[in-house]
């Protein structure tokens, strides 16, 4: 049996940098995982300027909501938006 997976255009890559719509803050993805209980893709990824004193900004959320459109201002728009290719470069 064939399993076909379609790369996504804007699929997250390790170390690249996004930019959330909402509150327009930049994060970094550090790594796309599957949940183990239904081997759901989900994106792991941290604030890039975080003060780490306390947490470090980390957080997980599934790919499908990742890639989801949301309603900004009456504009649907991605949730995220690549900012650059890699951290740091």
């Amino acid at each position: 049996m064939w399993v076909l997976r379609v790369a996504l255009v804007n699929e997250p890559k390790t170390n690249s940098v996004w930019t959330h719509s909402k509150t327009n803050q930049n994060y970094v993805v550090v790594a796309v995982a599957k949940l183990e209980a239904t081997l759901e893709p989900h994106v792991v990824y941290r604030r890039v300027d975080y003060n780490r004193t306390v947490w470090d900004g980390t957080f997980v959320r599934p790919l499908k909501e990742w890639e989801a459109l949301v309603a900004l201002k009456g504009v649907m728009q991605p949730r995220f938006t690549k900012s650059r290719e890699v951290f740091g470069g």
